[in-house]
């Protein structure tokens, strides 16, 4: 199956956010939280998203045909009423788009070429209730139809698979359709993949001290599957059973080094990454890092005691700063 068309649109904007991070004259700090499912698993190339945006003003001009180009390459679907994130309609000189990261939609008022007013609207009522000055648009999908991504699709899977005469995704493909649960080959799209890391550019790694653990029990479980599905397209391809739940479209699966980050590479990273951990070091008596406080006995509490114990440790602080401060 292939992943809600909303939650495609989050994770393409979050990509897009680290790359317009990258691109800041003035760099802040900034902290990333990740999991490490997310962080081994591989995504689109940054050159894919580079230069894939369309930007809107008001009081500027708008190409329809221009427009329409983009949202139809970029993933986009046309709709006659607008009310999830990847949505567009068009309506003579009104258009109506749903920009991905955007907690509203937005409606754009043409006069020709020239965008005379761009207002959020409520996706429940459709009714306009807020001016927008501008806003941008990124792709919703991870991957294009376009002709150089077909190529490289067809080329990737020949090379994977063989010649398959009886592979309705190769076919679908071809003919630059779209097949449901395509995204588990999102590899065959592009000529190499980056990571979550590669978005993050000059970074630090901090990892809690199940981070290696986390990350073998993953792999164990994504070979166990990997496993599965070979035996399954080995029983189906040989059709030696009549077995019905061995009927259907056979299932190709990729090897995992190529959705993942595999040992080897994985190991690479962890080399310089820094590892948190609430037990001291042995030998060591006064570590740098202590576990706070977490309240849990306040937390059991009646309401009128609760607010009683954190005004006296609230007191207590106070005094303690005063009397540091002092000192």
């Amino acid at each position: 199956m292939s992943p809600y068309a909303e939650i495609v649109a989050i994770r393409v904007a979050g990509l897009t956010t680290l790359l317009k991070w990258n691109k800041d004259s003035k760099r802040y700090p900034r902290i990333l939280l990740t999991t490490v499912n997310a962080v081994t698993q591989r995504v689109m190339p940054k050159s894919a998203l580079q230069d894939a945006s369309f930007i809107a003003t008001k009081g500027g001009t708008l190409e329809i045909e221009k427009l329409q180009a983009f949202l139809s390459g970029n993933g986009y679907t046309r709709t006659e009423t607008v009310r999830e994130a990847g949505e567009y309609a068009m309506r003579g000189g009104i258009i109506d788009l749903f920009p991905p990261g955007h907690e509203e939609p937005v409606r754009i008022d043409l006069f020709g070429d020239d965008i005379e007013s761009i207002r959020s609207f409520d996706p429940l009522t459709q009714r306009t209730h807020k001016d927008v000055s501008s806003f941008s648009l990124q792709p919703v999908t991870e991957f294009f139809l376009n002709e150089d991504s077909i190529a490289c699709f067809r080329k990737g899977y020949r090379e994977e698979f063989g010649t398959i005469n009886d592979a309705p995704l190769y076919e679908s493909v071809s003919e630059g359709r779209r097949y449901n649960g395509m995204e588990h080959w999102l590899p065959l799209f592009y000529e190499e993949m980056d990571t979550l890391l590669d978005y993050a550019g000059n970074y630090e790694l901090i990892l809690d001290h199940h981070g290696r653990r986390a990350h073998d029990e993953r792999f164990d479980q994504i070979d166990d599957f990997y496993q599965s599905r070979k035996t399954l397209m080995a029983s189906q391809t040989q059709k030696k059973s009549k077995d019905v739940s061995l009927s259907g479209t056979v299932y190709r699966p990729l090897p995992a080094h190529q959705l993942y980050i595999r040992n080897a590479e994985w190991d690479q990273i962890l080399s310089s990454a820094e590892f948190l951990s609430p037990f001291a070091a042995a030998g060591d008596e006064n570590p740098a890092v202590k576990k706070a406080r977490d309240f849990a006995d306040i937390r059991a509490m009646p309401d009128g005691d609760v607010i009683g114990e954190l005004k006296t440790h609230i007191h207590y602080l106070w005094h303690s700063d005063r009397e540091a401060e002092e000192s």
